[in-house]
């Protein structure tokens, strides 16, 4: 990310733990957009979510392919 942002500032706090741990961070920042969201979201929670989705999509197109 260094190569494309420019850092304006750095808090990094000298006691704590500084891993997110089991957790995906994710950032939601549409172009020309004035809302942001950032999610925390426990790792094994996303991929149960993937496998889903592509569950559903191969689904998906099974059906359009038997209405062919």
């Amino acid at each position: 990310m260094n190569s494309k942002y420019k850092l304006l500032n750095s808090n990094i706090p000298f006691v704590g733990d500084t891993s997110a741990g089991n957790t995906e961070v994710t950032l939601n920042a549409p172009h020309m957009s004035f809302q942001m969201d950032m999610a925390y979201i426990d790792k094994a929670l996303v991929k149960k979510f993937k496998q889903q989705s592509s569950k559903d999509e191969q689904k998906k197109k099974s059906k359009e392919a038997a209405q062919l």
